[in-house]
C-alpha cells in the first residue's frame, strides 16, 4: 500500500489525471509481485508475501535514483488522496504515517549538478565559437513616453511647499502642501476636507501615522483627484491629520502621489521635476486600505485543494483590477480580481496543482489600480 501510494503521489505531482495515476501505480506495484511469486518456490502464500516485500523495498530504495527528494512527499500526497473519502483529519494523519514509514529508509540523495564555474566556462566557450549578432534596439512606443511636470516650490530643502489643485465631490480648489517623500500617505486637515465636500464616516479605515507630536491613528478618505501641474492623479487615499498641517500648507503630499512619477529636485531653479507614466502605474498604496481580502481552502474528494478568494471594496470608487498573492505551504500563487464595484465585492476561486500541500494559507495584495474614469 505504501508503494502504491508513493507511485500515485509521484503522478499527481506531475499533473497526471488521478485515474491514470492509479492505473499505472497498480500495474507497477502488483504485476512485478505476481511475477516474483511465480518464480519463487515454497508455499503459495509465502511466495506472494516474500515477493511483495522484496519488490516493495527494492522499488522504494530505487526511487531516489530517478526522483531525488520526492519519495517522502509523494508517499504523503498519494496516501492522502487514497484516504480522502475518510475525511481531511484521517487522510492527513495517514499521509504523515506513510511519510514517516518511507523516511525510515533514509534521506534521499540530492542529484549531482555541474558546478556554476563549469557551466559558465562551457557557455563562454560556446559563445566564443559563434559569430556575434548585432541587436537592434526598438525605439520606445508612444505610450512609453515620459510626462514632464515642472512644479516651482517655496521654502528650503527641508520644507518644500508647492501648490496643487485638489478635486472633491463638491468643488476643486488650489491649496499649498508640503512635498514630503518620507510620508506614505497624503494628509489633509478636516477644514480642507469639508471645503471639498468630503465627510469622514465613523466606519472609515484607519492608519497609524508618525508625526512630529508622536504616533496618531488617523481615518482615511478618498479624494477625487490631485493635480500635479497639468497631470491629475485620480482617486487618492488621504489621511485626516490636523497636526500635519503647517499654515499656509494644509497637509503633506505623500508617496502615494509622488511615486506615480520619477522625482528630481532642481534646487538652483527651486523646482521639482516629475516624470512618469502614472495613469498606468500601480496604486496598491491607495487601494489596500479599502479592499478587504478573505480566503479559504478546502480539500476536495479527489485530494485536490480548492482556494476561494473574496475581495470586498469599501471605497466609493470601482477597483479596476487587484492582484492577490496567495501563499500556501511556502508556494506563492497570484489570482486576479477584476472590476470590483464600489461598496461591493467580487469572488474567484482556483485549484492548486496536484500534490501541493496547504497547511497554512496567507493572502496579501500585490498590485491594484482604480477604474480611472474622470479624465
Amino acid at each position: 500500500m505504501v508503494v502504491l501510494a508513493t507511485l500515485i503521489g509521484l503522478g499527481l505531482k506531475r499533473g497526471v489525471p488521478a485515474g491514470l495515476a492509479l492505473a499505472c501505480a497498480l500495474a507497477l506495484s502488483l504485476l512485478p509481485i505476481l511475477g516474483l511469486g511465480v518464480l519463487l518456490g515454497g508455499p503459495r502464500r509465502m511466495r506472494w508475501l516474500v515477493g511483495a516485500w522484496l519488490w516493495s523495498l527494492a522499488l522504494l530504495a530505487a526511487l531516489p535514483l530517478y526522483f531525488p527528494g520526492e519519495r517522502v512527499p509523494a508517499a504523503a500526497a498519494g496516501t492522502r488522496w487514497l484516504m480522502a473519502a475518510s475525511g481531511e483529519q484521517v487522510s492527513s494523519a495517514a499521509g504523515d504515517l506513510a511519510a514517516a514509514a518511507v523516511g525510515l529508509l533514509g534521506r534521499d540523495q540530492a542529484p549531482v549538478l555541474p558546478s556554476m564555474a563549469t557551466a559558465a566556462n562551457t557557455a563562454s566557450s560556446q559563445a566564443q565559437s559563434r559569430p556575434s549578432r548585432r541587436i537592434r534596439i526598438r525605439p520606445p512606443e508612444p505610450e512609453d513616453e515620459m510626462i514632464l511636470v515642472k512644479l516651482p516650490y517655496e521654502g528650503d530643502e527641508r520644507s518644500l511647499r508647492i501648490k496643487v489643485d485638489i478635486d472633491g465631490p463638491r468643488l476643486g480648489e488650489q491649496f499649498d502642501m508640503i512635498f514630503d517623500t518620507g510620508a506614505t500617505f497624503t494628509t489633509l486637515d478636516e477644514r480642507t476636507l469639508r471645503a471639498l465636500g468630503l465627510d469622514v464616516p465613523v466606519s472609515a479605515p484607519r492608519v497609524t501615522l508618525q508625526t512630529a507630536n508622536g504616533r496618531i491613528e488617523a481615518p482615511l478618505v478618498l479624494v477625487d483627484a490631485i493635480w500635479m501641474g497639468d497631470e491629475p492623479v485620480e482617486w487618492v487615499t488621504v489621511a485626516v491629520c490636523d497636526s500635519c498641517a503647517n499654515p499656509p500648507a494644509v497637509g503633506l503630499l505623500g508617496l502615494n502621489v509622488s511615486r506615480q512619477f520619477q522625482v528630481s529636485l532642481d534646487h538652483d531653479r527651486k523646482r521639482i521635476d516629475l516624470r512618469g507614466r502614472h495613469r498606468a502605474g500601480d496604486r496598491q498604496l491607495d487601494v489596500a486600505p479599502w479592499l478587504e481580502i478573505h480566503s479559504e481552502a478546502r480539500r476536495l474528494w479527489n485530494g485536490r485543494i480548492e482556494v476561494g478568494v473574496t475581495g470586498h471594496n469599501r471605497a466609493r470608487q470601482e477597483i479596476d483590477k487587484a492582484v492577490v498573492e496567495v501563499d500556501c505551504g511556502g508556494e506563492a500563487f497570484a489570482v486576479a480580481l477584476d472590476q470590483i464595484p464600489a461598496e461591493s465585492q467580487r469572488q474567484t476561486g482556483f485549484s492548486l496543482p496536484r500534490g501541493t500541500e496547504c497547511q497554512t494559507l496567507r493572502v496579501g495584495l500585490a498590485r491594484a489600480r482604480w477604474l480611472l474614469d474622470r479624465f
